[in-house]
């Protein structure tokens, strides 16, 4: 689930993605440490992000979920992200 917060950041990326007509849409789950469980929670906060973008409007074939790590500086509830990357 998005926090209003979240929900409002997830409404401007579709707005943008409107607007800019990307080709595709990269969204990449972090959470910090190694484990299968921190994979998991990463996986699912990208899920959540593309769900959210579906539901504003953007199409579900333009959207791309990728694995990916934070920086090695990022540690803890700092790691936990989720980063969106339009391609042109």
């Amino acid at each position: 689930m998005l926090t209003p917060e979240a929900q409002k950041m997830v409404g401007e990326i579709a707005a943008d993605a409107h607007r800019l007509e990307p080709s595709k849409i990269v969204v990449a789950g972090r959470a910090d440490g190694g484990t299968a469980h921190d994979a998991t929670l990463a996986d699912q906060r990208a899920t959540t992000v593309m769900q959210g973008l579906v539901q504003q409007g953007v199409s579900a074939a333009m959207i791309e979920k990728q694995a990916d790590a934070p920086s090695p500086e990022r540690k803890g509830v700092a790691a936990h992200e989720v980063i969106v990357r339009f391609l042109p």
